[in-house]
């Protein structure tokens, strides 16, 4: 009997075990899929919220709501690495690469690997496909545009975001959907300074027209001969190339005179002497830039821009 007891006793206890671990289990899958989840959400507000943060600052690739920064991006902090040993050649090379349409689709425009413009020119619309390095997020947007002389002005229509397989529309039919993204993202901001107003914000400027600025608005003129006629827009394309250039030429003289080195364009990388970093705002100040004839997005992204300029005019001089 005594056998048969603890033979019982065994049995039931190992099935006890067994419901338990069972129960144990599902606790830990469902635990794993809340903290995965949250993961995910934030993990698109902060890609979100960094990209808002960015179309705030900067026009460099002609797709901001219009709001230009008026300082550097980065203001003098130590910089130890050097300058490309080939001279930039590379670089060069790289944004060469990327300049233009694709071969396939004239209308197709790549800024980087992972940002792509297409135009439906009968509509003066585009597409705008931009992803994280990852591409874990793809933000995919429609503006419309219209062409004024030489200027382009175009406002966001339609603005999804596909994160991870799900999708969620910010801007519909030109109207911020304020309510969906009230209950999508916290009101507590991940990012400083890039909560959901922050975002709001960004998007009721986006639905508003405003001027487009840089190599989207080259290439789009580009396209367009019956508004811009084909000389008159290698005449517009050659005073943008002469304006940048000597704007160029111009803060190097400047940096020139406090003993000072590029390192970085983009990112307003100079090396001082001494360490006397107080000096660029002296080489990029929002005066120093108007008196160049340039804003600092034409600094920071001037080497794509000139590159564009001289593939549309076929001048490689």
């Amino acid at each position: 009997m005594l056998a048969h007891w603890r033979t019982w006793t065994l049995l039931g206890l190992s099935l006890i075990a067994a419901i338990a671990g069972q129960y144990a289990a599902a606790a830990i899958l469902f635990v794993g899929f809340v903290l995965v989840s949250t993961y995910l959400k934030t993990q698109a507000l902060n890609s979100e919220a960094s990209r808002t943060h960015v179309s705030q600052t900067t026009d460099g690739n002609g797709t901001s709501s219009g709001m230009t920064a008026s300082v550097p991006l980065v203001t003098g902090a130590d910089v130890s690495e050097p300058a490309n040993s080939d001279g930039g050649n590379a670089r060069e090379k790289e944004l060469d690469n990327s300049l233009i349409e694709d071969a396939a689709n004239p209308d197709e425009f790549a800024f980087e690997w992972n940002h792509r413009i297409e135009l439906e020119r009968g509509q003066n619309r585009y597409r705008s496909w931009f992803a994280t390095p990852d591409c874990d997020v793809i933000w995919d947007e429609v503006y419309d545009y219209r062409i004024e002389g030489t200027k382009v002005f175009h406002r966001l229509v339609e603005s999804k975001e596909d994160c991870y397989g799900e999708v969620e529309y910010t801007v519909k039919d030109n109207v911020v959907l304020e309510r969906e993204i009230r209950q999508r993202y916290p009101k507590q901001p991940v990012l400083a300074g890039c909560g959901v107003e922050q975002i709001l914000e960004s998007k009721r400027a986006s639905v508003e027209w405003s001027e487009v600025l840089g190599r989207l608005k080259y290439f789009i003129l580009s396209r367009h001969p019956e508004f811009l006629l084909p000389d008159e827009a290698r005449h517009y394309f050659r005073q943008e190339l002469q304006r940048l250039q000597c704007g160029f030429d111009a803060v190097m003289e400047k940096a020139s005179e406090f003993g000072a080195t590029l390192v970085d364009q983009e990112l307003c990388k100079f090396r001082f002497p001494d360490g006397a970093y107080e000096n660029l705002p002296k080489i990029l100040s929002e005066e120093s830039l108007r008196s160049y004839n340039i804003s600092l997005a034409d600094f920071t992204d001037g080497k794509s821009r000139i590159l564009m300029l001289k593939r549309l005019l076929e001048d490689e001089s």
